[in-house]
Order: C-alpha cells, then sequence, then structure tokens
C-alpha cells in the first residue's frame, strides 16, 4: 500500500478544536468532568497557552558537532496562558495590577485597588483551566483542559484604549510548584485531552 499524499485521515477532524479556549478559575477536578467554573472575563482575540522548557547542554568533549542524546538537563520549566481582557471587574483589575480591594472611603459607590508589596496566599488562584471543545455547535463534553496550578498575573498592567472599540488588558497568568509539587519534582502544569473512542489506556 502507498503511503497517503496528505496527513488528513477520515479521524482527523475529531481531533480539531474550535474558536477561542474559555478560561476558568478554581476548577474542581475530583468528580470527574468539570461542570462548573468561575469565568474570569471576556476575553477578544483568542487566548494563548504556552508550555516552555529550557535546556542545558552538557559539556563533554568530542560532542560539539550534534546533540547528543542524554547530554541535556532541564533547567526550567514555565506555564503561561496569556488573554486580553475586555471586562474590567474589580476582581480580575485586582489580579491584575496584584492590589488590595477596599471599599473607597473618598468616592462613594467605588471600590479602591491598591497596589500591594507583598504576593500573598490570596494572589494565587487554585488553578486556572483554558477549556477547548471540537464542535462550534455547543454539543458534547469539552475536549482538552490545560491546566495552570497556583496561576497568578505575572505581567505588568496595561490599558489599551481607543476609539470606537472597548478597552482591554492583556494579561498572563503563569503557574506555581506548591512545596508539595516542589519535594515531589512535579511541575504545576498539565493536560486533559479526550480520549479517542475506542481507545485503550
Amino acid at each position: 500500500m502507498a503511503l497517503p499524499r496528505t496527513n488528513y485521515t477520515s479521524k482527523s477532524a475529531e481531533n480539531f478544536r474550535y474558536d477561542s479556549a474559555v478560561l476558568f478559575k478554581d476548577v474542581d477536578f475530583e468528580s470527574g468532568v468539570p461542570t462548573t467554573g468561575t469565568p474570569i472575563g471576556a476575553t477578544n482575540g483568542g487566548v494563548k497557552i504556552k508550555f516552555e522548557k529550557s535546556y542545558r547542554k552538557m559539556e563533554v568533549d568530542g560532542t560539539y558537532l550534534s546533540p547528543v542524546k542524554g547530554l541535556e538537563r532541564i533547567e526550567s520549566a514555565t506555564a503561561t496562558i496569556t488573554g486580553t481582557f475586555k471586562e474590567f471587574s474589580t476582581e480580575l483589575l485586582a489580579a491584575e495590577i496584584h492590589g488590595a480591594v477596599t471599599d473607597s472611603t473618598k468616592l462613594t459607590g467605588y471600590q479602591e485597588i491598591t497596589p500591594k508589596v507583598c504576593i500573598t496566599e490570596d494572589d494565587y488562584y487554585e488553578n486556572l483551566v483554558a477549556v477547548c471543545w471540537n464542535s462550534d455547535c455547543g454539543e458534547g463534553e469539552p475536549m482538552t483542559f490545560y491546566v495552570l496550578d497556583n496561576a497568578r498575573v505575572t505581567s505588568a498592567f496595561e490599558v489599551s484604549t481607543e476609539d470606537s472599540n472597548e478597552h482591554s488588558v492583556e494579561a498572563t497568568f503563569t503557574a506555581h510548584q506548591s512545596v508539595e509539587q516542589l519535594n515531589n519534582r512535579q511541575l504545576p502544569y498539565r493536560v486533559f485531552n479526550k480520549k479517542a473512542v475506542g481507545a485503550g489506556a
């Protein structure tokens, strides 16, 4: 049998993912496929998920020509989710600014967000999850969950404003290891991907 002229197969479309991922915080995965979660804010322009590792090549005489299997070590690992948010809820602004929220004593009906000088436990979401589907008809279970543990905003706060458009803020959330994950040498991010029908373990 000749090799096919395309990588597209009768099963390919089942593995597609459509439209922007939707972001939720503090999603519970303990009871099976999550059915609830707290959306963190409307986005525009899609959501970017990035897992990145940096590697160090161990220097050994005679191995200069090409990378050598077994001579690389992982030096760092970072997982981020980035979105451009059009919502300006106080909770989301506080996460983006890294600030503390109080009811204003100067402006009635307003909340004041004061930048913090220390990072505290409540600055982290238990997790931040980007949820993806493979149907544009709103049917079926989610197909892929990208999960960042102990996520918080690590990007600069910059508001974009222009005529005939809504204001927006691009925010990048970064995963952080818990002490337990650190001691168990586990990274603070993972992917849940729906098993194909009829697939084995």
